[in-house]
């Protein structure tokens, strides 16, 4: 028997796979996955079951970095580090200042505007625009339904 209360033949054998299979498919809450590193690190190393040795070697690994601690830094190393860290922190901040800006659409280079005014102008043109689309299509049917009927044909513009 082991140190989780759990003997290593029959039901351990069965709740290791249970637990194992629950831990790679992302459904093993935390007090399974605790189990399941007890079990897995009550095996001396070298003796865990092949199938889960992977699971073993993780376990152990995340134990290891769970020990490790950043050196000390000292004198000018820890004044470059803080410097390095001051810096990025001032670019970050520039950063998502000017990306923070509005855009209210785009100009006809493909740069975005994001002066408002200057979007509501453009709007409007684009309208005028449209409603002169419109006129011009409107005047060409006109032409031709008045081309029509100097010809004697007089056809109306809704037949094309």
């Amino acid at each position: 028997m082991s140190g989780t209360g759990i003997n290593r033949t029959g039901d351990a054998a069965e709740r290791l796979g249970e637990l194992s299979v629950r831990y790679m498919d992302g459904t093993l809450d935390e007090a399974g996955e605790t189990e399941l590193k007890e079990i897995l690190l009550s095996f001396p190393e070298g003796e865990v079951p092949r199938e889960y040795e992977a699971l073993a070697v993780l376990f152990r690994g995340f134990g290891a970095m769970a020990q490790e601690k950043m050196p000390e830094r000292s004198g000018w190393r820890k004044m470059l580090a803080v410097s390095v860290s001051a810096v990025a922190a001032a670019a970050a901040a520039v950063v998502l200042f000017f990306a923070a800006r509005p855009v209210y659409g785009y100009d006809s280079s493909g740069r975005p505007i994001t002066d408002r005014k200057k979007a509501m102008a453009q709007t409007e043109c684009f309208q005028m625009l449209s409603r002169l689309e419109i006129s011009v299509k409107s005047a060409e049917e006109l032409a031709f339904f008045l081309d029509s009927c100097n010809s004697g044909e007089c056809a109306s513009p809704e037949r094309n």
